[in-house]
């Protein structure tokens, strides 16, 4: 068979021979003795081991042994017990941040404050906060899309817009300046509180099945990738072992 597929990709049995630089017999001869050595070396190797029976506690001092770089890169995840909610936000808690925002509203367009000192102070957008509101220049895909729709529409620098609810929170925007297809534009966000007995009441949790939840594997802490890790190898499950080892690697390189 080796031999055919030999012939069907260099073209014929003459430029074969012309390739290797000897007959078919010849060829044929060495190919057989190849094989005839794999054998060999299958049958010892079954014979060397069919009496070796490692425990899990070998398994595992022969792992701890490897040396670091000899294990494989995989992508690290680590399956953990999670709950996923989105609790449900008061009527009342809603109204007090909409009352506070059209406050800030009344303050800038009154002229009794500036909305990027309101910003410093109030917007729950620590990082924009520190440029008292201001994203600096973004296309609209590069926002969210409810904000996005109310921040390319406005026109008027002097000018706040309506409050905008987006998935992180409750925001007041104004338009610092456009140049085409991008906008500059500051705002303020504030989101809801909630106390610990309304996100335990909350009624929308939700059980991903049978108590398994995926989750980054960056939001682990490095105590419980360690805790992760000895029982991944208590139940020799290696490749995960493996995900676990490395994160844990490159978490202790960083410190």
């Amino acid at each position: 068979m080796r031999m055919n597929y030999y012939i069907s990709q260099i073209g014929s049995k003459e430029k074969m021979e012309e390739y290797f630089r000897k007959t078919s017999s010849e060829i044929r001869e060495e190919m057989m003795t190849t094989v005839r050595n794999q054998m060999i070396i299958q049958q010892m190797q079954q014979k060397l081991t069919e009496n070796i029976k490692p425990t899990p506690a070998d398994i595992r001092r022969f792992y701890n042994t490897l040396p670091e770089d000899s294990i494989p890169m995989m992508p690290a995840q680590v399956e953990v017990q999670i709950l996923s909610f989105e609790p449900n936000v008061p009527v009342e808690e809603t109204e007090r941040i909409k009352q506070r925002l059209r406050e800030f509203t009344e303050r800038v367009q009154s002229g009794s404050a500036d909305f990027s000192m309101l910003a410093r102070l109030y917007s729950e957008d620590t990082e924009s906060a520190k440029r008292g509101g201001e994203l600096g220049f973004v296309g609209r895909g590069q926002l969210v899309t409810e904000f996005a729709d109310v921040a390319f529409n406005l026109n008027d620098p002097k000018r706040v817009s309506r409050i905008v609810k987006t998935e992180y929170g409750y925001h007041i925007i104004q338009l610092i300046e456009k140049k085409g297809e991008r906008i500059n534009c500051r705002h303020i966000l504030l989101r809801p509180s909630y106390t610990t007995e309304e996100i335990m009441e909350s009624e929308h949790l939700h059980d991903l099945g049978e108590g398994k939840f995926s989750v980054p594997i960056t939001s682990v802490s490095l105590q419980m990738l360690e805790e992760a890790l000895q029982s991944a190898i208590e139940k020799e499950e290696y490749e995960q072992a493996s995900q676990l080892r490395d994160e844990i690697r490159k978490r202790k390189e960083k410190e």
